[in-house]
């Protein structure tokens, strides 16, 4: 029996989040891998919308990937290339109807 909110893993039947993504006893993906899904780049983003497309691909704050594009910036310009190819990769997201 599960308590409310609660649900149990497909994987291991352990008690996780309902709206869990990703089981936290086996580290499996619930709702497929977001390695395995389009990227997408944010149509509010600031510059290209790289950073808000991969925060929300990932649930990573925006901030620190944005932080973290800067950084490598500043030590050796790695962070400006990535940003630019995924700029030029990755498809803007479909505007909803």
């Amino acid at each position: 029996m599960t308590t409310p909110g609660m649900k149990n893993c497909p994987y291991c039947a352990e008690e996780i989040l309902a709206d869990a993504v990703r089981c936290k006893h086996c580290r499996s993906w619930l709702s497929g891998n977001p390695l395995q899904n389009e990227w997408y780049r944010s149509r509010h983003g600031m510059i290209a919308g790289v950073c808000l497309g991969l925060s929300e691909q990932f649930h990573i704050s925006v901030t620190l990937l944005r932080l973290g594009f800067v950084l490598s910036l500043f030590l050796g310009g790695a962070g400006f290339v990535a940003y630019v190819v995924l700029a030029v990769v990755m498809p803007k997201r479909p505007a909803k109807e």
